[in-house]
Order: C-alpha cells, then sequence, then structure tokens
C-alpha cells in the first residue's frame, strides 16, 4: 500500500466518523419540543446519512456524480449552519466558532469524496 491509499482509507475513516457525528447530534435535536431545533436535527441526520452513503459510492463507482453532490450538499448544509446561527441578527464569538468547526468538518466531507474519485479514476 502506498501513500495515497493510506490516505484515502484515513481520509474515508474521517468522514464516516463526521458523518456519525451529524447523525449523532441530529439524534439528540431532533427530540426537543421547539420545531426549529427539531427541523434542523433532522436536516443533520440527512445530511450525515447522505454523505456516508457518498464515501461509499465514491470508493466502488467513481464515475459517479459524487463528488459535485458532495460538495454542493456541503455549501447548503454550511448556509442552514450559518442562516441557523442568525438568531439575533448578529454571531457571537462562539457561534463564529462553531460555524468554523463545523465548516472544517464538511471540508474533511468533501476533500476525502474528491481524493476518492481521483484516485479511483486513476486506478
Amino acid at each position: 500500500m502506498n501513500g495515497a491509499q493510506i490516505l484515502n482509507i484515513l481520509l474515508s475513516i474521517a468522514s464516516i466518523c463526521v458523518s456519525a457525528l451529524f447523525v449523532w447530534v441530529g439524534i439528540a435535536m431532533s427530540s426537543d419540543s421547539f420545531l426549529g431545533t427539531a427541523l434542523f436535527g433532522y436536516v443533520a441526520i440527512a445530511y450525515g446519512a447522505i454523505n456516508a452513503v457518498l464515501v461509499f459510492i465514491a470508493w466502488f463507482r467513481p464515475e459517479a456524480p459524487v463528488q459535485r453532490v458532495s460538495k454542493y450538499l456541503a455549501l447548503v448544509f454550511l448556509a442552514a449552519i450559518v442562516v441557523g446561527s442568525f438568531d439575533l441578527g448578529r454571531l457571537s464569538g462562539l457561534e463564529v466558532a462553531g460555524i468554523i468547526a463545523v465548516a472544517a468538518m464538511l471540508f474533511v466531507n468533501w476533500y476525502a469524496v474528491k481524493r476518492l474519485v481521483a484516485g479511483r479514476k486513476r486506478a
């Protein structure tokens, strides 16, 4: 196994862990009685599940448009995070830190799919 294959495996594991984290947080948030929080929980569950499926598809079918789907899905989810953070019309420092952390996790998910598709097309 060369370095690129090891990196692909590590990125895939990281992406699946991040997806599981989004599903776990979504399940915790969906049990809230406030409709906005519950709705966001369902969105987080959907993003985590769809991204996990995209990683599996990228492993076995690199010709599918999973890279574009992953990118746009991450951008839409990040937009939902940002819009959801504007509860009072302004962002606090803690909310900005949370948005940056979520953006980093979304980047890991997208980059894992991108590397898998590029690596499988070369193989």
